[in-house]
């Protein structure tokens, strides 16, 4: 059924940028992470990511897709597939009375990999732009929403789940100068079992024309109601990666 309702929605809007294709926007990015352990290569994550926006006087629409993948060195120095993630996600933002706004959300996620392999999350909002000038935005949201997931256990059984979680998010941008901008993007969800905190910070330059690069920080903290570790309540991650953006 998520399935069969993702596909819908992006067959949708696939078939709407056709009949207004000059009122769509969007990109596409290649990203990579290199890391490495004790002088020597930990493996190597590459990523693909695709969006397509619209905006009208009283509506913004936002699909995006995303996949990454991960390989590292095993003991007999080959590189294998470690971890494989893919993200889909639709948006739309309904203009109450500028610079006030509603934002509903539909999100799938699935990591093949993780103990949690499959997750389908709604959510419904409010956001407010407590600042907009020409070099300047800065908008704020609190949302509420419910997230249905599968959850692997050691014995590789599995188990769904649902729960209810409520989030805040930041989000700024300057724009230094013509050709590069400065984004900062904080995400906190707090649930029944998780609380999710994730910043991303990223430094977008323009190379040619519709070509540009970026390089972005992006930092999470999990914080666990029940810790499989007890002695690792919170896990922490910090990585930068490098993408190339091609804007249409």
């Amino acid at each position: 059924m998520k399935v069969q309702l993702f596909a819908a929605l992006s067959l949708f809007s696939v078939a709407a940028m056709a009949a207004e294709a000059e009122a769509w926007n969007g990109s596409i990015e290649l990203g990579y992470k290199g890391s490495s352990r004790e002088g020597e290569s930990a493996g190597s994550t590459f990523d693909f990511k695709a969006t397509a926006n619209k905006t009208t006087e009283t509506w913004k629409h936002k699909l995006s897709y995303f996949t990454g993948i991960t390989e590292s060195p095993n003991d007999e120095g080959k590189s294998v597939v470690t971890d494989k993630k893919k993200t889909l996600t639709g948006r739309s933002d309904y203009i109450i009375k500028a610079p006030g706004y509603f934002f509903g959300e539909l999100k799938y996620d699935t990591d093949e990999f993780g103990t949690v392999q499959k997750t389908t999350q709604e959510s419904i909002g409010y956001g407010y732009g407590i600042l907009s000038t020409d070099a300047v935005t800065l908008n704020l949201e609190a949302g509420v929403g419910a997230k249905q997931f599968t959850e692997v256990s050691a014995d590789f059984s599995e188990e769904d789940k649902n729960e209810t979680a409520f989030s805040v998010g930041i989000d700024y941008e300057w724009k230094i100068n013509k050709t590069s901008t400065l984004k900062e993007e904080w995400n906190s969800e707090f649930g029944e079992t998780l609380n999710a905190h994730s910043s991303t910070t990223s430094l977008i330059m323009q190379l040619a024309g519709n070509l540009s690069a970026s390089f972005s920080l992006i930092q999470t903290w999990d914080e666990f109601e029940e810790p499989a570790d007890e002695n690792n309540e919170v896990e922490t991650s910090e990585d930068i990666i490098a993408r190339l953006i091609y804007s249409y």
